[in-house]
């Protein structure tokens, strides 16, 4: 089951985050363990996902806007190293000139990193 409960805070909370998503403007969340942040942004990240004809309807009220998003998303330890994020986030993006990676024509990358 993938079943989330909505509350005000959390209602509030995704809807700053995907107008910041919108803005294509980084976003840091915090708060005490499990509070749901890793939940509600990957409900978020799942839902821009999609196409957007294929979309359910939101239960996020400021996500209608029409944006797609490829996400990318991956925990850091201290094992991880500046050059192994470098590494995922190469392999992940495509190629659009000699010297420019991003995402593919139409969409954008929206990056998840989990436990910083």
């Amino acid at each position: 089951f993938d079943i989330t409960v909505q509350t005000p805070s959390t209602v509030a909370a995704g809807s700053i985050y995907s107008l910041y998503m919108h803005a294509k403007r980084p976003v840091l969340v915090t708060g005490v363990s499990g509070a749901g942040k890793t939940m509600m942004i990957n409900d978020i990240l799942h839902y821009y996902s999609q196409e957007t004809a294929q979309r359910p309807t939101s239960v996020w009220p400021l996500l209608e806007v029409q944006i797609e998003v490829q996400p990318l998303k991956t925990v850091l330890t201290a094992h991880t190293s500046a050059s192994l994020v470098r590494l995922f986030l190469q392999d992940k993006m495509i190629r659009r000139r000699k010297t420019l990676l991003g995402a593919p024509v139409g969409k954008m990358n929206a990056v998840f990193i989990d436990d910083v």
